[in-house]
C-alpha cells in the first residue's frame, strides 16, 4: 500500500484497570528523514484510512477477545482495553490501517478496504480480482495490510501481586531490623517475592523473544501460587 510504518504507544492507568493503545502521535507525521513511516504525503493521511484494532488476551484456558471501548475507524486516535480481574493472561494485538473503499477507484487482487458507504453497517472487505467478499479483523492477520503486528504484554493482576509481596517484605524487614519478629518470618515473604519477581521476569523476557506461550505458563503459575498463600 505505502511505506506508512504503524507504531503504537501503550501505557495504563493507575489503577490498572484500563490498558490505553495509542498510534496517532506515536506514527507521527511523515518527514522524509526523521520519519518516512509517518502519516501524510507520500504515505496516507490518516483521514484516508480505517485504523481497525484485534487482539486477543491470550489464556491457557483459551484465547478471549480483547474489545476496545466504542470507537470510530475513521477517526480514531487511540484505544481503550477494558481489563477485569480474570483477564489475566498476554495481550496480543494488531492495528490494521486500511484504505477507505470509494467506487470511483480501481483495485487490484488482494486489496483490503473498509467499506463506509453505508455508516450504520461498515465492514471490511478484499478484492480476489473479479469480486469482492467480506472479511474480519481476525482475517487480516499475517497478511499484507499495513499494521503494527508482534506485540504482547502480560497483563498487570501478576505485577500488582508481585508489588503486594514486596510491601509485605519491605513491612517484614522493617519489623526485623526493630527486632519486632524472627528472622524466618522476613526470610520467608522475601523468598515469596523472589519466586514471583523472578517467574515475572522470565515471562517479560519471553514476551520480548516472542515466546507468548511461555510467557503465558509463567503468569498462570504465578496466579496459581497467588491463590495457593490466599486459600
Amino acid at each position: 500500500m505505502s511505506s506508512l510504518v504503524l507504531k503504537t504507544l501503550v501505557t495504563r492507568n493507575a489503577a490498572g484497570d484500563q490498558l490505553y493503545i495509542e498510534f496517532l502521535n506515536a506514527t507521527g507525521a511523515y518527514n522524509v528523514s526523521t520519519n518516512p513511516g509517518g502519516f501524510g504525503t507520500p504515505n496516507p493521511s490518516r483521514n484516508s484510512l480505517a485504523i481497525i484494532f484485534y487482539g486477543n488476551f491470550t489464556k491457557v484456558a483459551g484465547n478471549v477477545l480483547a474489545m476496545p471501548s466504542v470507537n470510530d475507524p475513521l477517526t480514531v486516535t487511540s484505544f481503550t482495553i477494558p481489563l477485569t480481574i480474570d483477564v489475566n493472561g498476554i495481550l496480543n494485538y494488531y492495528v490494521f490501517a486500511l484504505p477507505i473503499y470509494s467506487g470511483s477507484n480501481s483495485y487490484s487482487a488482494g486489496d483490503v478496504t473498509y467499506d463506509n458507504s453505508n455508516p450504520a453497517a461498515p465492514f471490511i472487505k478484499k478484492y480476489d480480482g473479479t469480486t469482492w467478499t467480506t472479511i474480519h479483523a481476525a482475517d487480516l492477520v499475517g497478511t499484507s495490510v499495513d499494521q503494527k503486528t508482534g506485540n504482547a504484554l502480560v497483563i498487570p493482576d501478576a505485577e500488582r501481586f508481585r508489588n503486594t509481596l514486596n510491601a509485605s517484605k519491605v513491612e517484614k524487614l522493617r519489623a526485623y531490623i526493630k527486632k519486632l519478629c524472627g528472622h524466618d518470618e522476613y526470610i520467608a515473604v522475601r523468598n515469596q517475592f523472589d519466586f514471583v519477581d523472578g517467574l515475572l521476569e522470565e515471562a517479560t523476557n519471553d514476551v520480548c523473544a516472542g515466546a507468548p506461550n511461555e510467557a503465558q505458563i509463567k503468569i498462570e503459575e504465578i496466579l496459581a501460587f497467588q491463590q495457593q498463600l490466599n486459600g
